[in-house]
C-alpha cells in the first residue's frame, strides 16, 4: 500500500470552509491516483507538482456526477441523465478552481515557485490543454485564458425569470442598460444582471426550466449578479446556476467570473480606470468566496486559497504497469 500527504484546499474562500474545495498532493503521484484521490474526498479535481517535463503541476478534472445527492434511486437517476447530458457540450470549467488552490498550496509550501508556471489540465476523457498561472508575491493566484467573444442573449426576460426563481421586475429595472449577455467559452455562460441583492439572494433556480433556458441559448451555466453587494471592497455579487452541479449551484466558477469581466468591458459596466473587479460569491451556499477578473480583451481570473486539512492518504496501486509517472 502507498501513502501520500494529502491537502483539501479552498479555492476562493473568504474564510475555511468556505469557496470551493480542491484536493492537492504535494508528491509524486500518476494521473490515475490523483484522480482516485479527488474522487475519494468527492472534489471536482486534484492537483501535484509534476516531476520535470514542460509543466510545473498538473491538475486532473474527475467526474462531478458521481457527487449528486441521492434523494431516491428514480430522483438521483433523473439528475445523474440531466448532468451527464449537460456536460456532453460543457467543457472542463473547474481548471481555474484547482489552478488557485494548487498553486496557493504548494507555494506556501515551497514546492514550486512564485511568479510564472505551467499547469496540464487533464479532463476526464483523457483531452490535455495548457494554461498560464502567475503566483504573486502574497500568493495571489491569476490565470489567463483565451480571449472570447461576448455577444447578446436572444432571450426574453419573461422566460429567463421562472428559471432563475425570480420576477420578471427584479431584470427589468437593470435591463434597460445591461443586456442578457453570453460566450460560447468552456460551454458557454449566459450573464443575467439582477437589480437588487436580495432578489438574486432569495432567487431559487427550477432546475428543469433553467435546463431548458440553456438548452435554448447553447450555453451551460448562468452567472447571475448585481452590483449591489455585501462587501465595501467587492464591486459585484454573483451566483453561478448549473444544473450539472450538486444543488443547481456552484459557490464559484472561475470560467464564468472570468467571461462575467469581458461582459463588462464589452457593455462598460465599469469605468475606463477600473482594472479589475472583485466578485463576492457562494454565500447562499455558506461557502463564501472572493474572484477576482480583470476587465479588458485578455480574460485574467484568479484568487488565493486557504488549506483546511493537511493529512495523508492511501492511495491504490496501478493496474496497469505502462503508466507512466508525472
Amino acid at each position: 500500500m502507498e501513502t501520500k500527504p494529502v491537502l483539501l484546499v479552498d479555492a476562493f474562500a473568504d474564510e475555511v470552509m468556505g469557496g470551493v474545495p480542491i484536493a492537492v498532493v504535494p508528491d509524486e503521484i500518476t494521473r490515475s491516483q490523483l484522480r482516485a484521490v479527488a474522487s475519494e474526498l468527492g472534489t471536482s479535481g486534484a492537483v501535484a507538482p509534476t516531476q520535470g517535463g514542460d509543466h510545473d503541476l498538473v491538475y486532473v478534472a474527475c467526474d462531478e456526477t458521481r457527487g449528486l445527492a441521492e434523494r431516491n434511486e428514480t430522483q438521483r437517476l433523473v439528475e445523474r441523465n440531466e448532468a451527464q447530458t449537460l456536460a456532453e457540450r460543457n467543457e472542463i470549467q473547474t481548471f481555474v478552481d484547482g489552478a488557485v488552490a494548487g498553486c496557493t498550496a504548494l507555494a506556501e509550501r515551497e514546492v514550486i515557485e512564485l511568479g510564472e508556471q505551467t499547469m496540464l489540465v487533464v479532463d476526464t476523457d483523457g483531452g490535455e490543454r495548457e494554461v498560464s498561472v502567475h503566483i504573486n508575491s502574497d500568493r495571489h493566484v491569476a490565470v489567463t485564458l483565451a480571449d472570447h467573444e461576448v455577444t447578446e442573449a436572444s432571450i426574453s426576460l419573461e422566460r429567463l425569470a421562472p428559471a432563475l426563481g425570480v420576477d420578471v421586475a427584479a431584470l427589468e429595472d437593470v435591463a434597460t442598460e445591461l443586456p442578457v449577455g453570453r460566450t460560447d467559452a468552456f460551454g458557454g455562460t449566459l450573464f443575467v444582471p439582477v437589480t437588487f441583492l436580495s432578489h438574486l439572494t432569495s432567487s431559487s433556480p427550477d432546475r428543469e426550466t433553467l435546463t431548458a433556458v440553456l438548452e435554448e441559448t447553447d450555453t451551460a451555466r448562468v452567472c447571475a449578479f448585481t452590483f449591489d453587494t455585501l462587501g465595501q471592497r467587492t464591486h459585484v455579487h454573483a451566483r453561478v446556476f448549473d444544473p450539472s452541479a450538486p444543488g443547481c449551484e456552484r459557490a464559484a466558477s472561475g470560467v464564468a467570473i472570468a467571461g462575467a469581466g469581458r461582459y463588462f468591458t464589452q457593455y462598460g459596466a465599469f469605468d475606463a480606470e477600473t482594472a479589475q473587479v472583485r466578485v463576492e460569491c457562494g454565500y447562499v451556499l455558506d461557502r463564501p468566496g472572493t474572484v477576482v477578473a480583470t476587465l479588458g480583451q485578455t480574460p485574467e481570473v484568479g484568487g488565493t486559497g486557504l488549506t483546511v486539512l493537511d493529512g495523508t492518504i492511501t492511495v491504490p496501486e496501478e493496474r496497469d504497469d505502462d503508466i507512466v509517472m508525472l
